[in-house]
């Protein structure tokens, strides 16, 4: 908290950023599942748009964006991984046993890819290709974030326990 109010961050200032993503996701997932179906005869389109014969839902003639792909599935997964073990902060050997914040973060560690994977293997794979270029985006975001500001992230690196590379 000292971090945050020495840099006047809001914790919370993250929050908004993944709630308009909820919203897409949901819309996407709206999309897969009955947005594509042609059946309904169009009946949600507005009277001026033209309902069309239909839509390609393969990914560059290899992947089909309607049905679930347990390969999508593990990348987000393993990617969901990598962004949160990036974030982070390394664990203090002389920390108590019985710290909350360390046995949360750790936990999220395992359980957010985990949540990602069945997530990924049970939805249509364009929810899963989203969330693999979201996540690809972020990684570079904290990789360049660390990389062009080396104050801050000396700052944050110690905050956290990390050493810089």
């Amino acid at each position: 908290m000292e971090f945050y109010k020495e840099n006047k961050v809001n914790p919370a200032s993250g929050c908004l950023p993944l709630i308009i993503q909820i919203v897409f996701f949901i819309a996407l997932y709206r999309a897969f599942i009955a947005g594509l179906n042609f059946d309904s005869g169009c009946v949600d389109l507005y009277s001026s748009v033209k309902c069309p014969e239909g839509i390609k839902t393969t990914f560059f003639g290899i992947l089909d964006l309607v049905k679930p792909s347990i390969i999508l599935a593990v990348i987000a997964a393993a990617g969901q991984f990598i962004q949160t073990k990036m974030i982070m902060p390394k664990t203090d050997p002389s920390a108590k046993k019985g710290d909350f914040s360390a046995i949360m973060s750790q936990q999220m560690l395992y359980l957010g890819p985990l949540l990602t994977l069945f997530i990924g293997a049970k939805f249509p794979a364009g929810l899963a290709l989203y969330w693999v270029v979201n996540t690809l985006f972020a990684i570079g975001q904290q990789y360049l974030i660390i990389r062009k500001n080396p104050v801050v992230s000396a700052k944050i690196l110690e905050n956290t326990g990390k050493t810089a590379n």
